[in-house]
């Protein structure tokens, strides 16, 4: 390499790595000159000495920048220039003039004939060097924005989703395909989007706050559900410069997915009436009702009525989820006390906690804790938080149930001795489907937990989680006394 450029800007050499650099010059000392500069820059220089070979070259590979002379035997610079508009695979590489041309009439006419720049012999290499340094920034700058460009049409033009984007004071300024065919006799870029919306839906007042929801709009005479994203525009100096929203066309998956909830809820109902006969046939026969049973036959008929009631209260939890999110719950309150449904519960699955050895701890208020809810749905809430601290608890562990009262309200606590929740995982406890039974190697749906949520939700009181790995869980219920 040259020592004509003292170069020790590394990174700027890396970033022209690549680049294909054409130099029409007839002068072999010019054209010597100018490919050391090329590749002082780190750019792959292709020497020519007329402006026919030029367009051999440029005809057949694609190039980044060409430094011509104007003055060339049998076809001028200015001749090139019009013809280099011709050729598809070099009508946009920028050309930079070099000539002894040095009139100003002579630079206008190369800057008018679409020269990016004009240097006149003699021309000083440093000078040169810089000039030739800049223009590759600007070039590189202006790819970047039309890739940008390029793929900012391609989203607005082929996503399936619409998306619109919005100023600070909630005007469009972009929007893509799928959102302008909504309204295909209106002008949308400039338009108040609030405006524009209210032709096909009701927009809720916070929608800008709200993340992500769902929305509902009449379209082509049909009601058709989209999900909503909304993403707020930030500008460090500005702050808020605006919104841009993703709304996603989802009516036929929340078709498919009530469907299918119609189904499993359907055969739920219809799997819990011979189950339940099942259960019942087993606790016959370990009453003795139909004749005494050896201690091999008891132990037998007992774990199957244990697998039945299993499945029987997996079957009532699919059950009161779909009846939970389709609000076909009707909730029938009454007065009991909750200290009583406690004792019932453990009752019922005393044979799940003799069978891991777990020591239950009843920490009951004295007085009787007389609540209004609904008897059933809260006997299923607990039933779930028991079943847990079985499940996830460990071999001779503990589980401790608390009651008592504190303004007007019930605060029921039940925690276990078992494996515990990661703190970054609480969060998400609740939500649907969501299990740790699968981490445990336990078996479970993942409704649980989701369904007690829901049951404590209907009654206006509260449930949180408290867990720490390899220490317990902990539930927390805050009921109000008269939920109804």
């Amino acid at each position: 390499m040259s020592n004509i450029l003292a170069l020790n800007e590394f990174e700027k050499i890396d970033s022209n790595m690549g680049k294909n650099v054409l130099i029409v010059e007839d002068s072999d000392m010019n054209l010597q000159l100018l490919a050391e500069i090329i590749e002082n820059l780190g750019c792959n220089p292709t020497a020519c000495y007329s402006c026919v070979e030029a367009l051999e070259h440029l005809n057949k590979e694609a190039f980044d920048l060409i430094l011509l002379d104007i003055m060339m035997p049998n076809m001028n610079g200015y001749k090139l220039l019009e013809e280099l508009k011709k050729i598809p695979l070099n009508s946009e590489t920028p050309v930079f003039i070099i000539s002894a041309l040095s009139e100003t009439k002579d630079v206008v006419r190369g800057l008018k004939s679409g020269s990016w720049g004009y240097v006149t012999k003699p021309f000083k290499v440093h000078e040169l060097s810089a000039r030739i340094e800049s223009l590759f920034k600007i070039i590189d700058l202006q790819n970047e924005l039309k890739r940008d460009k390029e793929i900012l049409h391609n989203i607005n033009e082929f996503s399936n989703d619409a998306i619109v984007m919005l100023d600070r004071n909630n005007v469009i300024i972009s929007s893509s395909k799928k959102f302008n065919s909504w309204f295909p006799k209106k002008k949308i870029l400039g338009c108040d989007f609030l405006r524009i919306m209210q032709t096909i839906t009701l927009l809720p007042d916070d929608f800008l706050q709200e993340k992500n929801y769902f929305l509902k709009l009449e379209l082509d005479n049909s009601e058709r559900i989209l999900d909503v994203y909304t993403s707020e525009i930030f500008n460090e100096q500005n702050g808020n410069d605006g919104h841009i929203l993703i709304m996603r066309d989802v009516t036929d998956e929340k078709m498919l997915e009530v469907q299918k909830d119609n189904f499993i809820a359907t055969l739920t109902h219809d799997l819990k009436t011979p189950i339940r006969a099942e259960i019942l046939s087993l606790e016959l026969l370990l009453k003795g009702r139909f004749g005494e049973l050896t201690n091999e036959q008891s132990e037998i008929l007992g774990e199957m009525l244990n697998s039945s009631r299993f499945m029987f209260s997996m079957l009532d939890t699919l059950l009161a989820k779909y009846k939970y999110e389709t609000d076909s719950v009707s909730l029938n309150f009454s007065k009991f006390d909750i200290n009583l449904l406690i004792r019932s519960c453990i009752k019922e699955l005393k044979y799940l906690f003799q069978e891991k050895h777990l020591e239950v701890v009843l920490n009951l208020r004295k007085e009787p804790v007389n609540i209004k809810a609904d008897y059933v749905e809260i006997k299923r809430a607990i039933t779930n938080l028991l079943s847990n601290a079985i499940k996830f608890n460990v071999e001779k562990g503990r589980v401790l149930i608390s009651s008592s009262v504190k303004d007007d309200k019930l605060i029921l606590k039940i925690s276990d001795t078992g494996k515990g929740i990661p703190k970054e995982k609480s969060a998400y406890i609740f939500d649907r489907y969501f299990s740790y039974a699968k981490k445990f190697r336990q078996f479970g749906t993942g409704l649980g937990l989701y369904v007690t949520k829901k049951i404590i939700d209907s009654h206006n009181g509260t449930i949180t989680v408290n867990s720490k790995e390899g220490v317990g869980t902990e539930f927390t219920i805050d009921l109000p006394l008269e939920s109804a």
